[in-house]
């Protein structure tokens, strides 16, 4: 967990200084709505990356495709993965604390990046409407940072992980709609 967190605090502190990257944002944004058309079965037409934007044109477009991106750490993703298959071959504590801290690092670069991305004009959030869209992003990061951490650290156990992360959101949102509901009342 600490190679974790020295990966997760060494992307911020290299954000704070050298500012966002914006390219490899680009390039895991665009990706993950190509792999969730692809997961959709909806046809890509056309991708584009250039140095300070990109887009994706698919054949339609729902939530998911519309919405991964602000969702998915795709970089932490295909990381995970890569440690798993190298784990299969070789294992030491150097492979391990190196991949912890890579985990860590491309956590810092999903959550950082969405944040500061976020806080500009986002055209897929314009079409499901802001609100909607950031309690989407909101809701699934939440599970899947719960996800990531419970396959990650094996003292966690997925099922109770799991239970434990619903009971608490729906009490979360439980007290948030009654604060809402008490205060327009």
């Amino acid at each position: 967990m600490w190679f974790s967190l020295a990966g997760f605090l060494f992307f911020f502190i290299l954000f704070f200084i050298f500012g966002p990257p914006v390219r490899s944002y680009i390039v895991e944004h665009e990706l993950s709505h190509i792999l969730f058309a692809f997961m959709s079965g909806v046809r890509v037409k056309k991708i584009v990356i250039r140095k300070n934007d990109g887009y994706v044109k698919t054949q339609k477009v729902n939530l998911l495709i519309a919405l991964a991106p602000y969702s998915l750490p795709l970089y932490t993703l295909f990381t995970f993965i890569m440690f798993r298959v190298v784990q299969l071959f070789h294992q030491s504590t150097f492979v391990s604390s190196l991949f912890y801290s890579l985990m860590g690092l491309t956590l810092a670069f999903h959550i950082v990046t969405t944040i500061h991305y976020l806080q500009l004009e986002q055209p897929d959030l314009k079409r499901y409407g802001y609100f909607s869209s950031l309690v989407f992003i909101f809701t699934w990061s939440l599970v899947v940072l719960s996800l990531i951490l419970a396959l990650l650290y094996k003292k966690v156990e997925l099922f109770a992980y799991l239970r434990a992360s619903e009971v608490q959101g729906v009490e979360f949102y439980r007290r948030v709609s009654s604060f809402i509901f008490d205060f327009f009342s």
